[in-house]
């Protein structure tokens, strides 16, 4: 909770000194006018599943909370304190406050929101200004992921990256208007298993950004125990699976009173048995002992901390179907990884950034993944935005959720296919993408050598058995329109 108090620079000393004059603690704070913000919406979220409206109101009123004074008191005095300069960086400087602020009303209410759809400004590697437009709702076709697909080196990483920052506030801008936010959302997830991303593994490093919880990283970096160090480690996607599964628990226990709480457990089996049989999920403690659901249940109600002292997270996550244990390929493991630690920190509205999903996973596996993210994001009425060079991916987004980017002449341009690609033709898809025509094949190159020195009809008839039905069709046209 943030709380602006009138000509007070330092709200927890002004707190401090009434209480060393006696005064109980209990709000509303005496004889001063004051305003206050939840810097988080699941405050706003466990009121609403708590209580009736109206014990809602009055709660509110004694914090003199803002989204209440601004809709049910707004001749309240103590708004004024919404023109003094400080107001922005005291109540409204960082994500969570300003989803609070925006989204609290529908919240109490119980109106749904939505993270809209939303323009992004922002300048290319060569400093030129660029647009992209993120759509992200439709009543019709699927917009709930967006791609940016194209070459290496085109900036899709780089303009995550940018993203990020300005979704989290890193720039810190001094004012801010809630019609001009970009979207709402409650979170960011940022998954990237590749060994040369950058992205930052939590919020540390920016002092000034009090809610370090709004952003959540996955990959193959992670924070060592002194704090200060990032070390990478093949066993990273596995421990953090571990500890995933163990807050999916936690989660399901502290939050189940909230009305519509989707359990993440009963999510994972329901999720995760669409790709592959199992009964069974398990953790090992430090004495070798394997612990499912029920067991790690019990022992974390009885004593969560030292459960959490006892279990070997590096052990990672363990699946069993009738007793016996499930091998699963590294991509079937990475899919896991995934979807665990998605389901872990989601929460309602929330915006999952992937980078390279398709990286050790088969087009079949990519499919699977795809479709889960699917099931997950709709049960938490959230989106992502997934950064690929997969056609196969790419076949399963609308068009106007499609963001191709090229480099051309020291420029960077993003468009969106004039066809659509949502079940399209992945030849299509890939020449426009890639501009597939203007690059010579390896096979295309040998039918050429092929050819030089002999007839089409000596071609065919040294291939002998070896020839197929797309060979000679590609061997009669060749020639033709570069087929």
């Amino acid at each position: 909770m943030k709380i602006k108090i009138e000509n007070e620079s330092y709200t927890y000393h002004y707190l401090n000194k009434l209480r060393k004059e006696g005064w109980d603690g209990i709000f509303p704070i005496p004889n001063v006018k004051y305003i206050s913000l939840a810097n988080n919406i699941l405050f706003y979220q466990a009121l609403q599943a708590k209580f009736e409206i109206d014990e809602i109101k009055e709660i509110l009123s004694d914090l003199n909370d803002l989204i209440y004074l601004e809709n049910f008191s707004p001749e309240s005095e103590n708004l004024i304190l919404k023109l003094e300069p400080s107001f922005y960086s005291s109540l409204l400087r960082e994500s969570g406050e300003k989803l609070s602020y925006r989204e609290g009303y529908n919240i109490i209410t119980e109106k749904k929101f939505n993270i809209n759809d939303f323009d992004y400004y922002f300048f290319d590697k060569f400093r030129n200004k660029k647009k992209i437009r993120f759509n992200l709702n439709s009543s019709q076709l699927p917009y709930d992921i967006n791609i940016l697909i194209g070459p290496n080196g085109v900036g899709k990483s780089h303009l995550i990256k940018e993203i990020l920052k300005d979704m989290l506030s890193l720039n810190l801008n001094k004012d801010f208007d809630k019609n001009e936010m970009l979207t709402s959302f409650n979170l960011i997830i940022l998954i990237s298993y590749s060994l040369f991303e950058e992205f930052d593994v939590d919020l540390n490093r920016y002092k000034k950004i009090q809610d370090k919880n709004i952003y959540k990283y996955f990959g193959f970096r992670r924070r060592k125990e002194d704090g200060e160090t990032i070390g990478i480690s093949r066993n990273t996607p596995s421990y953090d699976s571990a500890v995933s599964f163990l807050k999916c628990i936690s989660d399901d226990i502290y939050f189940d009173y909230i009305e519509d709480w989707e359990s993440k457990i009963e999510t994972i089996f329901e999720v995760l048995n669409k790709a592959f049989n199992f009964d069974e999920i398990l953790l090992t403690d430090k004495e070798k002992n394997l612990l499912n659901y029920s067991k790690l249940s019990r022992r974390f109600q009885a004593d969560e901390h030292k459960l959490k002292d006892d279990i070997d997270f590096s052990k990672g996550i363990i699946f069993r179907f009738e007793g016996n244990e499930v091998k699963l390929s590294s991509g079937q493991r990475f899919f896991t990884f995934m979807v665990i630690n998605i389901l872990a920190y989601i929460k309602k509205n929330t915006i999952v950034f992937i980078d390279e999903p398709e990286l050790f996973l088969h087009p079949l596996l990519e499919i699977e993944l795809f479709s889960l993210l699917k099931d997950i994001l709709t049960r938490f009425n959230s989106k992502a935005i997934l950064a690929t060079h997969s056609l196969t991916l790419a076949r399963e987004v609308p068009a106007k959720c499609v963001h191709v980017m090229r480099f051309e002449s020291n420029e960077i341009f993003i468009n969106r296919p004039p066809f659509e690609t949502f079940g399209g033709d992945m030849q299509r898809i890939s020449t426009y993408v890639f501009g597939d025509n203007s690059v010579t094949k390896p096979f295309e190159e040998w039918l050429s050598n092929q050819l030089s020195t002999k007839t089409q009809e000596q071609l065919i008839n040294d291939l002998g058995k070896e020839i197929n039905e797309e060979m000679l069709v590609k061997i009669l046209n060749h020639g033709e329109n570069n087929v």
